[in-house]
């Protein structure tokens, strides 16, 4: 069995074709979003943009877009290949 080289907490992840997509805590950063090839097992992207933990991710059919939430009261929508913020969704709540 391989193992991945991921060190930090995981608060969700998700996986789409050859992605694995971890929201966690860095070490140093909160709110890090860590993009694994999961044929090579290579970390081939770092996201940071959240400002706090993550508590969502998820990643659309063709694995192009990434939209993540976290406890920053924000959501981002991410170009997963290119790496780049495209979005971001200001004072987002959830009423229960």
């Amino acid at each position: 069995m391989t193992e991945f080289e991921h060190n930090d907490g995981i608060d969700c992840m998700t996986f789409r074709n050859n992605l694995l997509v971890i929201g966690g805590r860095g070490s140093e950063v909160k709110g890090v979003i860590k993009v694994w090839d999961i044929t090579t097992k290579e970390l081939i992207k770092k996201l940071n943009g959240h400002s706090d933990l993550i508590s969502s991710i998820a990643l659309d059919v063709d694995s192009k877009w990434l939209v993540s939430s976290s406890h920053d009261m924000t959501v981002k929508l991410w170009d997963i290949r290119k790496g780049e913020l495209i979005a971001v969704f200001n004072r987002c709540t959830v009423v229960i």
